[in-house]
């Protein structure tokens, strides 16, 4: 891909989540495994490119969060196991026996349904998991359904109960995360009292993972360390070094001066007290630039930071460069990444919007084009 011709573009870094993948599963205990989660385009950094490299280096389970997500794994011949993390629709569950996909249930009547449909299939023990909500509030059975959905289950003979799964809603809060942990262990007992011997149980996720508190999980479900980035700064120092496998760029299309008592941007959100060189980047809120970046976040040129002024624009977005020596028309810009002993990292940038590091990586637009090394 000639990237001199792109508005801006993504660089995607396969040796740094090979890396990550590997430095991730050095610190699980035997005999843990990890599933990699690549469910919204494997966070933006393409969910093809990504689940072939980390299958190159060993990873044999994959999550996504929807069927057409998992076809899309399976177009790209990805032939590892991939475990449908959402709530299934009726239409969709045929696509589980077409693309051999293992679904996460949540309610006796998508039990029934899937059951119903291996059943015509001629399928015997089709594996499911079961998710449990211990805490976060969302899907899954709460404590007190399991009972019932036991007694039901039972008469389910085509299906198998695989795994039993919960979610964490904030792994680095030690005392809410033995909570859920504990209601989760209740769970789980009932299940090996009813006679249900899960191969997999699992709760943990990335921060649970780099904290090494994974409990008594046999597979975690990783997303965004993976990515090299990660969910709370304090986690930084946890020992478990992540490169950051995305750089995201783009060029100067023009540089002017700006006269004092000039406004730049919508809204006239930015007054000019004086002189200034802004440089106008073809990059905006469509490119998943967020606007909420206006006036907050700085950008990489040369090396060294410039800030944003006025309003991200739906494809424009304006920095100043006055004290950038021999800057110029056509110089590559980093908004997110490294350039010389420069960074800003996707961290840095969610705190400047005021929202969280997935959101930065799973806004960057599909007209983005990604570029993949190593």
């Amino acid at each position: 891909m000639n990237i001199d011709s792109k508005r801006c573009w993504a660089e995607i870094d396969l040796s740094a989540l090979a890396a990550n993948y590997r430095a991730l599963a050095r610190s699980l205990p035997a005999p843990v495994e990890l599933l990699a989660v690549v469910k919204a385009n494997a966070y933006g950094h393409g969910a093809v490119p990504v689940a072939r490299s980390l299958a190159a280096q060993g990873c044999g389970f994959f999550g996504v969060a929807q069927i057409t997500e998992a076809q899309e794994l399976r177009r790209g011949k990805i032939r590892e196991r991939i475990l449908v993390l959402s709530h299934l629709e009726a239409g969709e569950i045929p696509a589980l026996f077409q693309s051999e996909l293992t679904p996460v249930v949540d309610r006796i009547e998508m039990a029934r349904a899937i059951s119903r449909a291996a059943r015509r299939r001629g399928r015997k023990n089709f594996p499911i998991h079961l998710k449990v909500d211990t805490g976060m509030g969302r899907l899954g059975l709460i404590p007190t359904e399991i009972p019932r959905f036991l007694r039901d289950f039972r008469y389910l003979e085509n299906l198998r109960m695989e795994g039993i799964m919960t979610h964490l809603s904030e792994a680095t809060d030690p005392v809410f995360t033995r909570f859920q942990r504990k209601e989760f262990q209740k769970a789980v007992r009932l299940f090996l009292d009813a006679g249900y011997h899960p191969l997999y149980t699992h709760s943990s996720n990335s921060a649970a993972v780099i904290l090494r508190r994974i409990g008594g999980d046999n597979l975690v479900r990783t997303g965004l360390a993976l990515f090299g980035a990660y969910p709370e700064k304090r986690l930084t120092k946890s020992g478990l070094n992540l490169k950051p496998v995305l750089t995201w760029k783009t060029r100067i299309q023009q540089i002017k001066k700006i006269p004092p008592g000039y406004r730049v941007g919508y809204g006239k959100m930015s007054l000019n007290r004086s002189a200034r060189a802004v440089a106008i980047l073809p990059v905006g809120y469509a490119d998943g630039y967020p606007r909420s970046l206006s006036n907050r976040a700085e950008v990489l040129v040369r090396g060294k930071r410039a800030p944003v002024i006025g309003s991200v624009c739906m494809d424009l977005t304006m920095v100043e460069v006055s004290g950038i020596t021999g800057v110029k028309v056509g110089d590559k810009v980093t908004l997110v990444g490294r350039d010389g002993r420069g960074e800003i990292r996707a961290e840095e940038m969610a705190v400047w919007a005021g929202t969280i590091p997935y959101e930065i990586f799973t806004s960057i637009s599909g007209r983005v084009p990604r570029v993949y090394s190593g």
